[in-house]
C-alpha cells in the first residue's frame, strides 16, 4: 500500500466517519477533529517511518554497491527489524496502530467494539484508498499511447504525467 501525504486528511476522516456510523466507538463533545488529527498521526507516522527505512535501505545498498534488486530485500529486513510492514501488509501496521491510539486516546470517549470489528471496519476503508497507485498508472498509461512503452521518451513521458497527476490530485 502506498499512502501519500495529501491522502491523509480524507482517510482518517473516512476511518472515523465509519467507526461513529458503526457505533464502534464513541468520541467526546466537540473532540470529532481532535479525534480525527489523532488517527491522521499514524497515517503520517507510517509514510515518515516507511521514508526513513527507505532511504536507509537505499544508502545501504548504494555503500554495499549491490544491485536494484537488494534494495527490496535490505527494505523488507530493515522493516523486519523495527516490527514495521511494508506493502500489503501496511494494512495491519496501520490498523493495529490505529486501535491501540483508540484505546488511549484522550479524545475517544469509549470503544463498543472488539479489536476484530475494529480492524475489518478500518481495513476496509483503507483498502478503498489502496488502488490509488494503481488508478494512476493506468490513467497514465491511457494518455501515453501513441508512445512505444520502453524507450527513454516514454519513460520521461511517463515520468513527467505521473508527476503532474499527483500534483493535480494534491498526491505529491
Amino acid at each position: 500500500m502506498r499512502l501519500y501525504n495529501g491522502q491523509t486528511r480524507q482517510i482518517s476522516r473516512d476511518m472515523l466517519d465509519e467507526l461513529l456510523k458503526k457505533n464502534a466507538v464513541e468520541v467526546g463533545e466537540g473532540a470529532d477533529e481532535e479525534a480525527r488529527l489523532d488517527v491522521e498521526s499514524i497515517l503520517k507516522e507510517y509514510i515518515r517511518l516507511d521514508r526513513e527505512i527507505s532511504d536507509l535501505a537505499r544508502e545501504m545498498v548504494r555503500e554495499q554497491g549491490l544491485g536494484s534488486g537488494a534494495f527490496q530485500r535490505t527494505k523488507k529486513r530493515l522493516a523486519k527489524e523495527r516490527d514495521f510492514y511494508i506493502g500489503e501488509e501496511a494494512v495491519t501496521w496501520i490498523t493495529d496502530q490505529t486501535i491501540e491510539m483508540l484505546l488511549i486516546s484522550q479524545h475517544v470517549e469509549e470503544v463498543f467494539a472488539a479489536d476484530r470489528e475494529l480492524r475489518v471496519i478500518l481495513r476496509d476503508v483503507l483498502r478503498r484508498y489502496a488502488d490509488v497507485e494503481n488508478d494512476l498508472d493506468r490513467e497514465v498509461r491511457s494518455k501515453l499511447k501513441n508512445l512505444e512503452e520502453g524507450n527513454v521518451t516514454w519513460e520521461v513521458e511517463y515520468q513527467r504525467a505521473m508527476d503532474s497527476l499527483k500534483r493535480q490530485r494534491g498526491l505529491s
